[in-house]
């Protein structure tokens, strides 16, 4: 399978230069890559670089609080790139003087994201370009996810996520990871017990996102051993739902990796 990334930007020249600098074609976008492999234990660090080669200033108008954006496609479709990064908790317009640069910098794991679902990369090669809104297109980056692959569910929920219960005065639910097998897994954290999770809650037939996009700093890799069990605890949703916790984990050898869902939830 072969999948290109998109930066998607708003680019637009300044109101009162008279021209649009993509007209003049050196207004020039790339991406470039720390690495030619990467896994969701070892991600890539992306980097997109707007030049404006021209005698006018360019202005850069962010679409949310990141001024620059990847996108995946799969098949005839394009996903966002879901990676780690921290970006303004606001949109400020960048203004991008003659002979200057602005560049964007995050870390990937292969996670992307239709809007509603987040999902994985499969094994393979994949191609990386980046675009401007004008439809400049920068360089190719060929990429190669070596991650895992997706494994089978969990028989008789012998690893799982329980609901243990809710505290109305925290606003704090407390769930417990188990592993009753006699492998070892591993998943992320801040620490043994403060879990990479994500939560969900049910939209009519589907699970959309409450939360997704934690900072990857700081993150490491725990075991879940044998006959272990975890208790964590995750913030109660804003408003009244059906709710789940999501999880990421993976054999000790790194060859599977399985999303693992908590009990569903009555908020």
């Amino acid at each position: 399978m072969r999948i290109t990334s998109i930066i998607l930007l708003l680019l637009f020249a300044g109101c009162d230069s008279g021209t649009d600098p993509n007209d003049s074609g050196d207004i020039i976008v790339t991406i470039s890559s720390d690495k030619s492999s990467f896994s969701s234990l070892d991600p890539v660090e992306l980097n997109v670089t707007v030049e404006n080669n021209t005698d006018a200033d360019f202005t850069l108008y962010p679409v949310t609080s990141c001024a620059l954006f990847a996108e995946v496609i799969i098949g005839e479709l394009r996903y966002q790139i879901i990676g780690s990064r921290i970006c303004l908790q606001f949109a400020v317009p960048i203004v991008i003087e003659p002979g200057d640069s602005y560049s964007e910098s995050w870390q990937w794991d292969g996670a992307y994201s239709d809007g509603e679902n987040l999902e994985h990369l499969q094994l393979g090669i994949y191609e990386i370009i980046g675009v401007s809104s004008s439809e400049l297109e920068s360089n190719q980056l060929s990429l190669e996810y070596a991650g895992y692959e997706i494994g089978e569910e969990f028989p008789d929920n012998s690893v799982f996520m329980a609901f243990q219960n809710s505290d109305d005065s925290t606003g704090i639910a407390t769930f417990t990871l188990g592993n009753t097998t006699t492998d070892t897994y591993q998943y992320s954290g801040y620490s043994d017990n403060y879990l990479f999770y994500h939560t969900q809650y049910l939209n009519d037939d589907s699970w959309d996102y409450i939360f997704f996009n934690w900072c990857g700093t700081g993150v490491e890799s725990f075991d879940l051993i044998p006959e272990t069990f975890i208790d964590f605890q995750v913030p109660n949703p804003n408003s009244s739902c059906i709710w789940r916790v999501r999880l990421q984990i993976w054999n000790v050898t790194q060859e599977t990796m399985q999303w693992l869902y908590s009990d569903e939830v009555e908020f």
